[in-house]
C-alpha cells in the first residue's frame, strides 16, 4: 500500500518505539520512507522491532537504548539522531 505522503529523505526518532503505539508510529514513518531511530529502555526488543520494521518500507531503522527520564540518555539520543539520521533542525 502506497502512503498518501512521502517522508523520503527525512528522519524521525520514536521514544518507546520497541512495541505498542511507538512501534506503530515508527512503522508508519518507515512505510512513508523515513529513516527511523527507535529509542527504548529495552534495547533487545528495540533491535528486534528494528529488524521487523526494516521490511516495511524503504527507510532505515536503527535502535538504541534510551531512558528519556535520564538527562544523559536524552542527550545521547539527540547526538545519535544527529549523527545517524542527520536530523538537526529540531535542535534550533
Amino acid at each position: 500500500q502506497k502512503p498518501e505522503f512521502s517522508l523520503a529523505g527525512k528522519g524521525a526518532f520514536v521514544t518507546g518505539g520497541a512495541r505498542g503505539i511507538g512501534k506503530s508510529v515508527a512503522q508508519a514513518f518507515v512505510e512513508a520512507g523515513a529513516d527511523v531511530m527507535l529509542a527504548d529502555v529495552d534495547l533487545e526488543t528495540a533491535q528486534t522491532s528494528a529488524q521487523e520494521l526494516t521490511a516495511c518500507g524503504p527507510g532505515r531503522v536503527l535502535a538504541m537504548a534510551c531512558d528519556v527520564t535520564k538527562p544523559q540518555d536524552a542527550v545521547a539520543l539527540a547526538d545519535a539522531v544527529v549523527r545517524e539520521l542527520g536530523i538537526w533542525t529540531w535542535l534550533l
